[in-house]
């Protein structure tokens, strides 16, 4: 079985799409306790490390093992917020760094392929000498960098409005012509709806955190993989289940929820920016936020195309397609954090089979 290794590994979204691609997770990493926390209780048998990943130099054991094994894979989605037409587009901040830092792990362990995502910001002019950067420092190394693929996760079944860059590179020739025809062959024309992720959840949502399975109505055929997918393998600790989980919702006043029972579908709130999904139609980019050192300001959420309030943890899940026993944190805050942070396991998925094709050619 190919092996990989997860670096930024957040609460494990690539890891479960790279699972289910038939890739084994050798290692995962990521700075955050909290996040990663998350993705233990989810992927149980996966080696973790707390560490920025400026610790990880050549002489570091992790390094050092990664070598030695022979990985197949490195992959991960470097911090984007720095880059991200959302936000302030700083170059000066200091998380951009971290892409170069990607590349020198990846020198440091030489696996036979890599896979970076990050926001469609990342291609913008003003980057363009840290992208080049990137790019001719893994040439040097011996690398073939294919230009870089721009994707929405609509494509690959994922109901959600979610632009994002891939770059790819191996330590063989491949043609991009061969890249376009695998990706070709993985793209879904016919993306799930919001209605499709969420409409069945329509009864499981309230004050408690968990929802028993007969809140459920019947599923929709993308939602009906999600409760019960044989692609993404159950990997949660072994533990009765105590139910659904996320289901809590945000308790709004009066006044808010006429707000938003006033707000046509596809319209955006005025007042807390706040845009209101369609049931026919996809998400927005569901976002992270930031954390306490860079202002702690909390994602936007979407509102439901029915109630007058604002999705939940499970809903956001949904839309993102994660599987419902994939578990979050304890909080709304860093739960929406970790899923607006992640790249949706169908969109992995689909990645990771391309690189097996090639890998396994």
């Amino acid at each position: 079985m190919l092996q990989a290794f997860d670096l930024f590994a957040g609460v494990g979204g690539l890891s479960l799409g790279l699972e289910s691609a038939g890739f084994r997770i050798v290692a995962a990493v990521d700075a955050n306790r909290r996040h990663l926390a998350a993705y233990i209780a989810n992927h149980p048998h996966v080696p973790t490390e707390c560490m920025d990943v400026k610790q990880l130099k050549k002489s570091h054991g992790l390094i050092e093992r990664l070598r030695d094994e022979r990985i197949d894979l490195v992959a991960g989605g470097p911090p984007c917020q720095g880059f991200s037409y959302a936000g302030k587009q700083d170059v000066m901040d200091a998380r951009n760094q971290l892409v170069k830092e990607f590349g020198r792990v990846v020198i440091a362990i030489r696996p036979r392929a890599f896979l970076m995502e990050n926001v469609a910001g990342l291609l913008s002019p003003k980057y363009r000498m840290l992208l080049d950067d990137f790019v001719s420092t893994l040439s040097r190394a011996g690398y073939s960098i294919l230009p870089p693929l721009r994707v929405n996760a609509a494509e690959f079944g994922v109901p959600q409005d979610r632009r994002r860059v891939f770059v790819l590179g191996y330590l063989s020739r491949v043609s991009p012509l061969l890249v376009d025809d695998l990706i070709a062959t993985e793209r879904n024309v016919h993306a799930a709806t919001v209605r499709d992720a969420i409409f069945d959840l329509r009864r499981a949502f309230g004050k408690s955190r968990y929802a028993a399975p007969r809140h459920l109505a019947r599923p929709s055929p993308y939602s009906a993989r999600l409760r019960t997918d044989g692609r993404f393998p159950h990997f949660s600790p072994h533990r009765e289940p105590v139910g659904l989980s996320g289901c809590n919702s945000t308790h709004h006043t009066r006044h808010v929820e006429k707000r938003f029972a006033a707000l046509i579908p596809g319209e955006r709130e005025p007042i807390s920016r706040f845009e209101r999904l369609e049931l026919y139609g996809l998400s927005p980019t569901l976002r992270a936020g930031t954390l306490p050192s860079h202002g702690s300001f909390m994602a936007p959420r979407p509102i439901h195309p029915i109630s007058p309030r604002v999705i939940t943890v499970r809903e956001a899940a949904r839309l993102h397609s994660f599987p419902d026993w994939y578990e979050f944190d304890v909080t709304k805050w860093f739960s929406h954090m970790q899923i607006g942070n992640s790249v949706p396991p169908l969109v992995a998925r689909a990645l990771g089979n391309v690189m097996r094709r090639i890998l396994e050619a």
